[in-house]
């Protein structure tokens, strides 16, 4: 039987967008202007004035605090992408050096995990090491330069995730999650003569790999509870049965405390974000549990449910 090929995957600066999310939490900790803080930057952050034990320390309490890893922006194209590659047989192995210093291990496996099934990205292995080349893949795709390095050095394959701190190294160079595409695509044929429907051997219910259909229709104009219902149950219907009701209450209490932290410290995009996020964990546990909501939510059709009355006359506690 042929061997898939493995595509090892980084996360910062190639899936996620850590410079831009990064730069929002220390222009909060700062209290100055996001755009002080070039985008265009190195890879010691020299343009912010950070020295290594500032960066350390800082990336501790934007983890710890604000939830960078699991509120870090996706970057344009990239689930996508890997789906595609997914579905055409390629092995996604994510590797990434997130636990790179003794604190918040917890924290930073549980926020990737959160984040990388948040933003349905799929993948087979999900890896934290810091020696890559000891993870064995066909090919990698990083924007490190020490990793890209490191890893060329070893003999392997590596795409360099474009960014403005790797410009210095060869190609094969991807400045887009389309460019890389074409760039696996091309490897992949010569490793394996050819595309597979999907991984050999592999049923296409497992974990981590469920077989792609064709994108249902989505409602047009605004999207009322009930469509959100079915929606909801369209999209994660077999994943939350697996989970079962008290796990989804547990991500339900996360939710808030994420929601909490946004509305306390973050942008009124992160509050808007995370006011989805807990409907949505809300809508599941209806689902889960047989409820219609629309139907729940009646009582409240002429005011207070209690007094009847809009506003409520009730006396106050």
């Amino acid at each position: 039987m042929a061997q898939p090929f493995i595509l090892g995957v980084d996360l910062d600066g190639v899936v996620g967008d850590h410079t831009r999310r990064f730069r929002d939490i220390m222009a909060d900790i700062r209290g100055v202007d996001p755009e002080s803080l070039p985008l265009e930057r190195s890879w010691d952050f020299a343009e912010w004035d950070l020295d290594l034990d500032q960066y350390s320390a800082y990336h501790h309490q934007a983890v710890m605090d604000y939830d960078m890893l699991a509120t870090m922006p996706v970057l344009d194209g990239a689930a996508d992408t890997l789906w595609r590659l997914s579905n055409a047989g390629v092995w996604i192995r994510i590797i990434t050096h997130r636990l790179y210093v003794n604190w918040s291990h917890a924290k930073a496996i549980t926020d990737t995990a959160t984040w990388l099934d948040r933003h349905s990205i799929p993948y087979r292995d999900l890896c934290f090491v810091g020696d890559k080349p000891e993870v064995q893949a066909n090919a990698y795709v990083d924007d490190a330069p020490h990793n890209i390095v490191r890893l060329r050095d070893a003999g392997n394959m590596v795409i360099v995730f474009d960014q403005p701190y790797n410009r210095d190294l060869a190609g094969p160079r991807a400045h887009s999650w389309a460019e890389l595409e074409e760039i696996v695509m091309a490897a992949v044929a010569e490793h394996s003569g050819q595309f597979a429907a999907q991984l050999p051997g592999i049923d296409p219910s497992s974990d981590r790999l469920p077989t792609a259909s064709p994108p249902p229709q989505t409602p047009s104009g605004d999207l009322t509870l009930r469509q959100l219902q079915h929606v909801i149950e369209r999209t994660y219907g077999t994943r939350d049965a697996e989970r079962g009701v008290a796990a989804s209450i547990a991500w339900l209490a996360e939710e808030f405390g994420e929601l909490a932290q946004a509305i306390r410290k973050g942008t009124a995009d992160d509050v808007e974000h995370e006011f989805s996020d807990v409907v949505a964990w809300v809508v599941t546990l209806a689902n889960q549990t047989g409820i219609d909501l629309t139907k729940a939510l009646e009582r409240y059709r002429s005011g207070c449910p209690k007094c009847q009355a809009s506003p409520c006359r009730c006396p106050s506690t």
